[in-house]
């Protein structure tokens, strides 16, 4: 297994936050008109960061293609605990506060993804292929995002050595999709 700074593990699922939890539903169920009230159901995981809810802090990525494993350590008190969890391709993963609900909202199960790929991160900067995967996401929920272009043809790129990646547009643009971001 190599050893990577972060993967993005994409599933066959979107969520919605509720009151008690996060509803999930699986992306071929989802009407155009309803994908608005959704966001894609993903998890990510970096090399250095701490998850915070559970404290655990990720020490090591490594992975193969088809899975990923986030290892580090958790206090529990004064003392620091090993943990580690591995993602593969097919697996299904759901938490305690994941649910599903019934097409007439009468009642609610377990919920649960599928994972369908690993996007692996080999430095903080190796975006590309998150950028192009956030392009088919976008042309999927049919937003049009003008700064989601790859790396190679984004127009920052020829300013990156001056030090000037994001001009005043972005910074509006930024601000304006932030305020009108549905959070969930």
């Amino acid at each position: 297994m190599a050893n990577y700074y972060g993967a993005f593990i994409i599933t066959d699922s979107l969520k919605k936050i509720m009151g008690d939890g996060m509803q999930l539903v699986k992306k071929d169920s989802v009407t155009p008109s309803e994908l608005p009230s959704y966001t894609p159901f993903a998890i990510v995981i970096l090399a250095g960061a701490t998850e915070p809810m559970s404290g655990r802090q990720f020490k090591e990525v490594t992975g193969d293609g088809k899975s990923v494993t986030g290892s580090g350590i958790v206090m529990s008190g004064m003392f620091p605990m090993p943990w580690s969890e591995t993602y593969t391709v097919g697996n299904m993963i759901t938490a305690d506060d994941i649910f599903e609900v019934s097409e007439d909202g009468s009642s609610k199960k377990q919920g649960f993804a599928t994972i369908e790929s690993i996007i692996f991160m080999k430095t903080a900067t190796d975006l590309d292929d998150v950028l192009n995967y956030y392009k088919v996401l976008c042309s999927q929920h049919g937003d049009k995002i003008p700064y989601h272009e790859d790396t190679a043809t984004h127009p920052a790129g020829s300013q990156a050595a001056e030090g000037d990646i994001f001009d005043d547009k972005y910074d509006k643009f930024m601000a304006e999709l932030g305020a009108n971001y549905q959070s969930n």
